[in-house]
């Protein structure tokens, strides 16, 4: 997960409204996506129909140039105990079509099989996490490490506990570490060797902040908003810590600056339930509903996704766009106005652009939540973003509105699909992500995005008078007490950068490695110079100096 935080975008939407009033059109138009026989121009208008009914686009674009790995269609049955317990006859609901993965091959090392009942009333859900997990790593592991975020007052502000654990049904005793609770070791009866199995059963439940609670660091993604009744659940289970061979479990203190979370694509199964009235929105699909005795059970798959966020209210409404086979869906306040609407149009539009431009998004649905939040415009998960409220009823952030959104949106592949270590380098994601968003206003609004691009190379150009040197590479700790510095080095310089490099490249070049890119490390983890490498293998290019030039190091 990551966030478009509110403080170091202050100073992108300070730009945007600048940009925004920029003067010429740009006397040359924005490259087409590769191949460069392609035509772009702006992107069709794609239709919007309220609750179940979705329109086809009133105008289509060329098909995608992109594309990624080979897929099937049959679903074998599977012998891998994840694949047993998450099974794919289920999990293939939440694929596009055309995009379901050999799942054999992926290696996904765990299935959370979650059943969770929550009451909004009393701000309380209680849990069950019946775990499959094959150690894939090199190492024979001690333990576990669950993380269990909301614990944190910075971003969360709530309350995560384990009430009981037990091992392959042997009950066993863990044990909450980190200075802000935000970890939880479960010891494994056995040590578990490489390839080796095993299940372990969490049983959980978490207190719900209302209103940002009294942390003024919360971002809203876990909290009740009392007004519009609106619930988000981030991160609201324990979920594994990643293991690095030499590191160890990753285990870092929440930081207010950026990012908290660093996962890897695992399967979910959920059984939500909770009151009838409740309108339930999901990373992945719901494949049936069941009557409760106090609601209704949502029975939900995911595919192979890093989180599973959840959305209650009972007062949304919702629009569906259809793109390409998948399904855009806005969820939003009565009061949102028109931008409930034009969050699905704009959202399909983005989608479109980048399936073309850099991959096909590979699932079968992705949701757009207006979501009260603080200290945040938007926040991404697989499948799912969130955007502030205030941007959909105040005017005067109607650029707020736009940016957050695409940016939310090119997360799906920056940060979702492909992945990266959040904490160790967070300009992986973020800087391809504000460059990604800046590029599809070089396509849809050109004389937007020359007025920002023109801005944020003013803004750079003010903060090296002081920091000349500093390096976009840096780890989010680097940034601890310095918000505005990282939103100027890993948004803007880092966006600059990879605008840079486009240049620097041709189309033809910069587009076919990032295609690469994002079709080898596919529901990966990707390292830093899996990004770069690729850009120097595709180009034939020695890109060394060109990157320290920027302050990129591989």
């Amino acid at each position: 997960m990551s966030f478009l935080m509110r403080r170091p975008l202050l100073i992108l939407l300070a730009l945007l409204l600048v940009g925004c009033r920029a003067g010429a059109s740009p006397t040359t138009t924005v490259p087409p996506a590769v191949p460069p026989t392609a035509t772009s121009g702006q992107t069709a208008p794609i239709s919007a129909a309220p609750t179940d009914t979705a329109a086809p686009p009133t105008a289509t674009k060329a098909s995608p140039t992109a594309t990624t790995a080979s897929t099937v269609t049959s679903v074998p049955t599977p012998a891998d105990p994840v694949l047993v317990a998450c099974n794919p006859a289920e999990q293939v609901a939440a694929m596009r079509p055309g995009q379901v993965p050999d799942w054999e091959r992926l290696g996904l090392s765990a299935c959370y099989d979650l059943a969770m009942q929550v009451d909004p009333a009393a701000r309380h859900y209680e849990g069950t996490l019946d775990l499959t997990y094959t150690n894939r790593t090199t190492a024979t592991l001690p333990a576990l490490l669950f993380r269990t975020y909301p614990n944190a007052d910075v971003i969360y502000g709530g309350a995560l506990t384990v009430t009981a654990a037990s091992v392959a049904d042997v009950p066993v005793t863990g044990e909450v570490t980190l200075g802000d609770r935000t970890a939880f070791r479960l010891p494994l009866p056995s040590p578990l060797a490489p390839g080796e199995s095993t299940h372990t059963t969490l049983h959980f439940e978490g207190a719900i902040p209302a209103d940002f609670g009294d942390s003024e660091a919360a971002y809203g993604i876990f909290n009740l908003d009392t007004a519009s009744h609106t619930i988000m659940l981030a991160n609201s289970f324990p979920i594994l810590a990643v293991y690095s061979p030499g590191a160890g479990h990753q285990a870092h203190e929440v930081l207010p600056e950026g990012d908290a979370v660093t996962s890897k694509s695992t399967l979910f199964r959920l059984t939500l339930t909770v009151p009838e009235d409740e309108h339930v929105i999901t990373t992945g699909v719901e494949t049936g509903r069941t009557p409760a005795p106090n609601g209704a059970n949502h029975h939900i798959v995911t595919g192979p996704v890093r989180d599973l966020a959840i959305g209650l209210s009972p007062t949304f409404e919702q629009v569906t766009a259809q793109v390409e086979g998948i399904r855009i869906i806005s969820h939003y306040q009565p009061d949102a106005g028109p931008l409930g609407r034009e969050a699905a149009d704009l959202t399909a539009q983005a989608v479109q652009l980048f399936n073309q431009s850099f991959g096909p998004y590979p699932f079968a649905e992705l949701d757009v939540v207006e979501v009260p939040l603080r200290n945040a415009l938007g926040v991404e998960y697989p499948g799912l973003f969130v955007v502030e409220a205030q941007t959909y009823t105040d005017p005067k952030q109607r650029n707020a509105f736009e940016v957050a959104t695409v940016h939310e949106a090119a997360h799906q592949w920056w940060y979702s699909v492909v992945g990266n270590d959040v904490f160790e380098a967070p300009w992986q994601d973020e800087a391809l992500t504000s460059w990604s968003s800046l590029y599809f206003f070089q396509v849809e609004r050109p004389q937007f995005a020359e007025g920002l691009q023109s801005s944020w190379e003013r803004t750079l150009a003010k903060y090296k008078e002081s920091h000349p040197d500093e390096l976009i590479t840096q780890p989010l700790n680097h940034f601890t007490g310095r918000s505005e510095a990282y939103g100027v080095v890993v948004y803007v310089k880092g966006a600059l950068f990879f605008d840079a490099l486009r240049r620097e490249l041709g189309d033809d070049l910069f587009f076919r490695a990032l295609q690469e890119y994002y079709r080898d490390h596919h529901y990966d983890l990707a390292a830093p110079a899996d990004l770069l490498e690729t850009f120097e293998r595709v180009s034939g290019r020695d890109l060394s100096k060109f990157y320290m030039r920027w302050g990129v190091a591989p």
